[in-house]
């Protein structure tokens, strides 16, 4: 919990000005003047659990492009004492609903999250699920390919000698969720549920034991970092998702006087600064070279193209 410390002074006398102010001729007579100072109010940062967003332990530890967003906050920030901690999604809109002043970055606004939030305007932009396949066996996904490179899903699910491995209750997206529930339960569309979701699925495609899976490019890149993965692994857009389609997310902060204060700063940074830009970069790191063409020509297109 945290606990915020403030010192208001109602009737505080105001300092002499010392320019305009005559010297006493004798010491006794200076008066000290009162001061008082309102103490800082304290913002809590919430690191996600969700790799490469932030990465919490393990060789890449802080090298998430979460990780490296909330020291540039904190040091354009320093009216304020700053503070992190670990939660997921449910926790820190429990938090908000307690009024504790919290701040959650690369946040997906949604209207039941906007109750407890005051969002940002988006400053970072990242390319949502896609299929993955083995890049040595992308033939077999050809003729589902069109000629923006995108693959279709609705069509591609039809194809019963392609095993599709999917996460239980996982949201991929907009016109994704539609296509998997309505085959989930085909004989060649495997369902995994417990822990270490997409880990698995992955594992999965490199021991042949899938032909395909959706997920984010990142943590396709991040986990075959992680688990050391050889097998060259290639990201396809879906044909389903919106046409020009970046995922965005904003910095959360709890709805009320502070998280408003907060967030109008943040929108300031926004506008000022060059965070969209290093935050693309930070980004790109967790991508491969193909990745980074399809994602730096959405990118000029959808985002540099609005500036």
């Amino acid at each position: 919990m945290i606990i915020l410390f403030s010192v208001f002074c109602f009737s505080c006398s105001k300092a002499p000005d010392p320019s305009s102010e005559q010297i006493p001729q004798h010491p006794k007579q200076i008066a000290q003047p009162v001061v008082a100072e309102r103490s800082k109010e304290h913002i809590m940062w919430n690191e996600m659990d969700f790799a490469p967003h932030f990465i919490l332990e393990g060789p890449y530890k802080g090298m998430g492009f979460g990780d490296k967003v909330i020291p540039i906050l904190i040091d354009a920030f320093p009216e304020y004492t700053h503070s992190r901690f670990t939660g997921n999604t449910a926790q820190s809109i429990e938090r908000s609903k307690n009024n504790e002043n919290i701040c959650v970055i690369n946040f997906i606004h949604t209207p039941e999250r906007e109750v407890h939030f005051y969002y940002s305007k988006p400053y970072i932009f990242v390319l949502p699920n896609g299929v993955i396949v083995r890049e040595e066996e992308k033939t077999k996904f050809e003729k589902y390919i069109n000629e923006d490179g995108k693959i279709s899903l609705a069509a591609l699910i039809k194809n019963q000698e392609l095993v599709f491995g999917v996460s239980g209750k996982t949201a991929y997206g907009k016109g994704v969720d539609p296509i998997i529930a309505e085959n989930k339960d085909k004989p060649h569309v495997i369902e995994r549920f417990g822990k270490d979701l997409t880990e698995g699925l992955l594992q999965m495609l490199d021991l042949k034991r899938i032909d395909y899976m959706l997920t984010y490019p990142d943590m396709r890149g991040f986990l075959t970092k992680k688990l050391n993965i050889k097998t060259p692994l290639e990201y396809i857009p879906v044909a389903e998702m919106p046409e020009d389609y970046l995922l965005e997310a904003h910095i959360a902060c709890t709805r009320n006087y502070l998280g408003e204060e907060i967030i109008a700063k943040v929108d300031g940074l926004i506008d000022k600064t060059d965070l969209i830009d290093r935050t693309a970069d930070y980004y790109s790191y967790w991508l491969n070279e193909n990745d980074k063409r399809i994602f730096r020509q959405l990118f000029n297109k959808v985002v540099k193209g609005k500036q």
